[in-house]
């Protein structure tokens, strides 16, 4: 009986060390481990370039660039450095997104593409919001929250 009881309580030792050494191994690890690297997989349809991790339904709102109550200290110059209300006035539509880099062009649906120039308060990882003119608040609260495809070109 004494050698039962002494195997089972050097197993179960042995199961917790294992566990915390897995547990560890694993807690250090970064997401730029090799082992957690996935390959960028591109797919072209129709001449669009489709990334399937990016490409799907977000949240898509509206603000009016050049609003003060809407923006930062700075409400017309977008985080890199654009001037949005200068854009927006020559007709280039202009988005906020903190998923992909600066300079990306994202296709949303029922809206066209935009480029991405600014960025949203790390809330909201996966939303889009779309700049509108800061004369155009009924618009962009009529836009209000939309579930729409957004294709990441």
């Amino acid at each position: 009986m004494k050698h039962l009881t002494t195997a089972l309580i050097l197993t179960l030792l042995l199961v917790i060390v294992v566990n915390i050494f897995i547990f560890q191994y694993n807690f250090w690890l970064k997401p730029s481990h090799p082992k957690y690297e996935v390959p960028e997989i591109r797919i072209v349809v129709d001449e669009i370039i489709l990334i399937p991790n990016l490409t799907k339904y977000r949240e898509i709102s509206a603000y009016n660039a050049g609003d003060p109550n809407q923006c930062d200290s700075s409400p017309c110059i977008a985080a890199n450095g654009e001037n949005v209300c200068t854009a927006i006035a020559l007709g280039y539509k202009r988005c906020a997104a903190n998923f992909v880099p600066f300079g990306t062009i994202l296709d949303i649906e029922h809206y066209g593409e935009c480029l991405v120039v600014d960025r949203m308060n790390r809330r909201f990882p996966n939303r889009v919001d779309i700049a509108m003119p800061a004369d155009q608040k009924d618009r962009a609260l009529q836009f209000g929250l939309q579930n729409l495809l957004v294709v990441v070109k």
